[in-house]
């Protein structure tokens, strides 16, 4: 995964994230566990989020790599562009 930061008049960020690192069986435990406790602590019934099992994230973090293999190189997951001329794009 990529993220780059281009702000005018400044030095460019670029973050590079191996899909491997971020997508595996213990950050989808990690994520489920604080979504769990995020939504306990929350104790609202009209909260529509999704709760995911660890299991349910793993298979979403697969589907993700899987997807990756179909798309083109170029193609953007995020592209946001503010007013003030910062712009920040997210790739797998």
């Amino acid at each position: 995964m990529r993220i780059q930061i281009e702000r005018p008049q400044q030095r460019r960020i670029r973050i590079l994230l191996p899909n491997g690192l971020l997508m595996n069986r213990l950050t989808a435990f990690l994520i489920a566990r604080a979504q769990k406790k995020s939504a306990k602590n929350k104790n609202d019934a009209s909260s529509d989020e999704p709760i995911l099992t660890a299991r349910q994230m793993y298979a979403l973090f697969r589907e993700i790599k899987r997807l990756k293999k179909t798309l083109p190189p170029d193609w953007n997951l995020v592209e946001v562009e503010s007013t003030d001329g910062e712009n920040v794009i997210v790739r797998f």
